[in-house]
């Protein structure tokens, strides 16, 4: 006997509603995204250039999709010039602002060397100091930028650099050097129209999923489906799809077409499965499973090689840390800032413990200014949880070229915290003495002074191997101190050393 017809759209109905949840997956605050679709024309006279230097980004804050970049740049000898496009950032959508590491990919221009053109956010970390295409110093070169989607590929002085595969569709560009000057004479942005938002819009996937699930349904009429399979198979075919919309996490990026499609087809085919007998069900089952996991694995993005270096969901950080720059109370603080520097390693939980003007960097700065009768600078890295081993290879990678007089190295008090996924201790006593070892001999070697300034209540043994390490180059943190008793402490052991 024939199923009726009210199963059939009740098994269509239940496609509809797997097809909205899987479209779901796209966060709500990228389908309605606006994209700047006015052409972008660098305003600045012909005697007057924008000039990029190190410590000091050209950042163009508008969600372009995708567009033609025309760019006539000269760059001075020893300079890298980084153009990082598909820029994504933590951003306010309905006055909430959903914390993740920022992504984007760069195509750097060098005068030093020659190398690949095209670089991943993690590849371009890893490859800091690598050359890209190879100009010449001092020579006009004419660079052509073509992004379509997730794709975007370049030409440099007349030679074709290839194709990129972004992580994004959209996303804002920026300006970065390196080593030393790049003088940009011409910048053109013209948006050009892509792909049409209803691809992402949660009633396209429903009516999908619906159009999917009535021919699946009409399919097992004709070959004789029992009334209670359009029961019994609708209910993994939803559950599926309220596992891949609720495991979804795109951090607003547009998820991949195809991953959606795969997504709702491996939903789909679980029910197909229900169809089979032995050997094809559990054949249909392994397909159905292979097929939504390679779509949800495309919903999430992994960032097991950028967290080590930042910390879990850096947002900004990364992209400024590229260029050098260092976010904190005073803004954005660069590598031109003229004065005493002083350098504060060991992450926010250390020297953030108040309102925003009893942040130790404003008082130690505002201390030391007065001690000193003219400014100095005190930026402070802005990981939020940080560890001297992460600090130090953070200030390595990315902050050298701040050249500060001072490095103070903080231990916090949380140093040897575990790890949740691991249950190890993300470091030990003997890696703070390796840490303290590896600062002094930098700080030897670029004509700087190491300090160790030690959190309150640290463990006894990190303690004496803090003091051991640091010998009487070492601040502890009295207990129960305030903020402005923290950076009182602190001046009274640095200013003495920025003494002329």
């Amino acid at each position: 006997m024939r199923a009726p017809l009210p199963l059939l759209l009740f098994f269509a109905l239940c496609g509809v509603f797997a097809g909205w949840l899987v479209g779901g997956a796209t966060p709500a605050g990228v389908r309605d995204v606006e994209l700047h679709d006015q052409p972008w024309r660098l305003a600045r006279k012909v005697d007057n250039p924008l000039e990029v230097a190190p410590g000091r980004w050209t950042l163009l804050p508008y969600l372009f999709g995708d567009f033609d970049l025309q760019m006539d740049v000269e760059l001075a000898a020893g300079t890298h010039l980084d153009l990082l496009v598909r820029q994504v950032e933590p951003r306010s959508v309905d006055k909430a602002r959903e914390p993740f590491a920022g992504r984007w990919s760069t195509l750097r221009l060098s005068t030093d060397g020659d190398g690949p053109a095209w670089r991943s956010r993690d590849e371009a970390f890893a490859q800091i100091e690598r050359p890209g295409v190879g100009l010449a110093p001092g020579l006009l070169a004419t660079v052509w930028v073509r992004a379509r989607g997730a794709v975007v590929a370049a030409n440099v002085a007349g030679k074709d650099v290839g194709a990129h595969a972004c992580v994004d569709r959209y996303g804002m560009a920026a300006l970065v050097a390196r080593g030393g000057n790049a003088v940009v004479r011409r910048l053109e942005i013209l948006p050009v129209p892509g792909a049409s938002p209803w691809w992402w819009a949660r009633g396209t996937w429903a009516a999908f999923g619906g159009l999917a699930a009535l021919a699946m349904a009409f399919v097992a009429r004709a070959r004789g489906a029992s009334a209670s399979w359009y029961l019994i198979s609708a209910v993994p075919v939803v559950l599926l799809a309220w596992q891949v919309a609720r495991r979804a996490d795109l951090e607003l990026a547009f998820s991949p077409r195809t991953a959606l499609a795969l997504a709702l087809g491996g939903c789909l085919l679980g029910a197909v499965a229900l169809l089979l007998r032995r050997v094809p069900r559990v054949l249909a089952v392994v397909v159905a499973g292979l097929v939504l996991a390679e779509g949800a694995g495309h919903m999430r993005h992994r960032n097991d090689g950028i967290e080590p270096l930042f910390g879990v969901d850096a947002g900004n950080q990364i992209s400024e840390a590229y260029a050098q720059l260092v976010r904190g109370p005073r803004g954005l603080q660069g590598v031109d800032g003229k004065g005493p520097r002083v350098f504060l390693l060991g992450g926010q939980l250390l020297y953030d413990r108040g309102a925003p003007t009893e942040h130790v960097e404003l008082l130690l700065g505002r201390d030391l200014s007065a001690r000193l009768q003219k400014p100095v600078a005190t930026p402070c890295l802005p990981t939020v949880d940080g560890w001297t081993g992460q600090q130090w290879r953070l200030f390595q990678r990315c902050f050298t070229g701040h050249r500060p007089q001072i490095v103070v190295l903080g231990v916090p008090r949380d140093e040897m915290a575990r790890d949740p996924a691991t249950d190890v201790a993300r470091s030990t006593p003997a890696d703070v003495q390796r840490v303290i070892g590896d600062a002094k001999g930098w700080c030897e070697k670029n004509g700087s002074r190491l300090l160790v300034f030690a959190d309150a209540s640290l463990p006894a043994e990190l303690l004496e191997a803090v003091k051991a390490a640091a010998r009487d180059d070492l601040v502890v943190a009295r207990d129960g101190a305030s903020p402005a008793d923290l950076a009182r402490q602190l001046a009274e052991r640095l200013a003495p050393w920025l003494q002329p």
